[in-house]
């Protein structure tokens, strides 16, 4: 079973006899071990999912740009926040022996926080089309790209 996704995130913290025991468990591991299920050998494929998920939310905000700027703002917002997500976020909230479930609301709030300020910072989006973009963007790959990688 899939257990990072958001909603059962939120399960675990306002329901948590509607998830299995295998999942409640997977939230409040303090372990390395299966960090987000981000062997190192899958780290590229996920980044690269990540990034073909989120392009319609940015495509739209960087309408009428040029295919080239488009894809490179994609991929600089990602590189800003994916490497920690996947990789740092965790191994730091493990380290200091938090569970799990700390981790990844917090790097899945960190983020979008990052990258709406990018947008504002960088390219002038209005603060809440900016915000609402990140936010979309970033939960829709993070539930999405969840459930893809559930099935392979």
């Amino acid at each position: 079973m899939i257990c990072h996704l958001p909603h059962h995130l939120f399960l675990y913290w306002f329901f948590p006899r509607a998830l299995t025991a295998t999942c409640q468990a997977y939230f409040a591991d303090t372990s390395l071990n299966g960090i987000f299920g981000v062997p190192a050998g899958t780290y590229f494929p996920l980044f690269l999912l990540t990034n073909c998920l989120e392009l319609p939310f940015y495509f739209y905000t960087f309408r009428g740009q040029a295919l080239a700027h488009k894809l490179g703002r994609l991929l600089l917002l990602n590189l800003a926040t994916h490497p920690l997500v996947a990789l740092g976020f965790p191994q730091f909230f493990a380290l200091a022996g938090y569970p799990r479930a700390w981790a990844l609301f917090s790097s899945e709030l960190f983020a979008p926080a990052l990258e709406a300020g990018l947008l504002v910072g960088l390219w002038r989006v209005p603060l809440r089309h900016a915000a609402l973009t990140a936010f979309a963007a970033n939960l829709f790959s993070w539930e999405i790209g969840g459930l893809l990688l559930g099935l392979f």
